[in-house]
Order: C-alpha cells, then structure tokens, then sequence
C-alpha cells in the first residue's frame, strides 16, 4: 500500500473522528522491539484546504454545491497565499518528529540524502526503502486547512498529521499513528489536540489578513501533533 491509498484511508478515518468521539486511529498491535527509526523528511502541503457548511446545505443540494465550488475558490485564494508565508511546514514537522522521538526514549534520525535519490516523497513504496534502523518513519500531512461548520461562526484551523512506522526489512506495517490538532480533535483523546482558541476567524476576510497569523497557528499545531505521535509511539512500541 502506497501513500496516496493511505492518504485516503485517514480521509476516512477524519469523517470518523467527527462523527464519533469514541473513534480512535491508533492501531494495536504486537509490534517488534524499535529503539532506532529513521524518519523520512516531511513535505509540505500542496493545498491548503477550506471547508465551508452552514445548515441550508443540508436542506439544500444546489447550495451546498455552491459553497463547495466557492470554498474550492477561496482554498485556492488562501493557498497562494499561504505559500508566499513560506512557513516550511515540512520542515517543521521533520524536525519536530526527530526532537520528540528523541525525547521519549528513542534514537531517532534524519534519513541521509544520499539514501533518498530517485525517491518520491509523496509516493514512498515502502517495499523498496532501505536503511540499518529498526523502522522507517513517513510522517506526512493528511490535511492543512479552516473550517466552519454547521454550528459555529468561526473558520477554525486543522492540522492533521499522520506517521506510519514499517520495517526496513520488507516494507512490512510496525505501527500507525493519526493525531488531528484543531477542528477535528476530541477533548480527552490522545489522537486529538484542540487549538489555541485565538485561531478562530470570522470571515474569509478576517482569515486572509491575518494568513501569517494563520501560519504560525499551522506551525504550533505541526509541533504539538509531532511530541503527541511521539508519546503515542512510545506507549505503543516500548
């Protein structure tokens, strides 16, 4: 199983996650002994995505496909904007991902360069990713974005993170971790963080002119979803 068919396995799992607090994306499992893990460096968004429901959509289809072909518009507005922020989320999250492995017990390391030519960051087959640690590490963004739903005023920000740990050996699945941070996450669980209440915006308006705001928010909640994966991986794996 490739990135993009996982991508679309965790989509499924956020729609979960809003409709039952009780879901949880944390696998079990009789994992091997890992102590070393190499983490392949994360990319950043490609779209930053903006969601918007009010309550005539779920009376009316016509409107509901009008505000997703107008979120679509805005998303693509927010992007650009976003972009030009240059926050590095990527970078971010890599970094964060090694500095909070390393704190919860593990040794944990940037995959050299020189080991990742000719391979695609978005697309990794994992059968064919070689290394001397214990487990490889692809962390990746399965969603960067706002939303405002059927019962709030606010467009609320989401940073959703997701880590799958395999064996260097054959590709073969160790663990997996979702956290979600901001709109989707559940007071209480350990795959949710709730966002600083400030990152909430009232308008569109209000949302592209305060984007480097928005950014930093992105960037704290990067952080924070990278030491929850972490603490998770440990009480999953030591």
């Amino acid at each position: 199983m490739n990135v993009r068919q996982r991508v679309t396995r965790v989509c499924v799992l956020v729609l979960c996650a809003a409709a039952l607090a009780a879901c949880s994306t944390t696998k079990k499992t009789a994992a091997p002994a890992v102590r070393t893990i190499a983490v392949i460096p994360a990319v950043d968004p490609e779209w930053y995505t903006l969601r918007n429901k009010n309550a005539i959509s779920l009376i009316s289809p016509m409107v509901d496909l009008g505000n997703a072909i107008d979120s679509r518009s805005k998303a693509q507005t927010l992007t650009a904007r976003l972009v030009a922020q240059k926050a590095r989320l990527g970078e971010q999250l890599t970094a964060a991902m090694v500095d909070a492995l390393n704190q919860q017990g593990f040794q944990a390391k940037v995959v050299p360069q020189p080991d990742l030519e000719g391979v695609n960051l978005r697309d990794i087959d994992y059968e064919h990713f070689k290394t001397d640690a214990d487990a490889v590490l692809h962390v990746y963004f399965t969603e960067v974005g706002v939303y405002s739903g059927f019962d709030s005023l606010n467009y609320l920000p989401r940073t959703n993170v997701t880590g799958y740990l395999f064996s260097p050996k054959d590709g073969s699945y160790i663990h997996e971790e979702t956290v979600f941070h901001g709109v989707d996450s559940r007071e209480g669980k350990a795959w949710g963080i709730p966002s600083d209440p400030k990152y909430a915006y009232r308008s569109f308006e209000d949302l592209m002119d305060r984007a480097s705001e928005l950014a930093t928010g992105f960037g704290l909640g990067t952080r924070a979803a990278a030491q929850r994966m972490a603490e998770n991986f440990r009480k999953a794996l030591r």
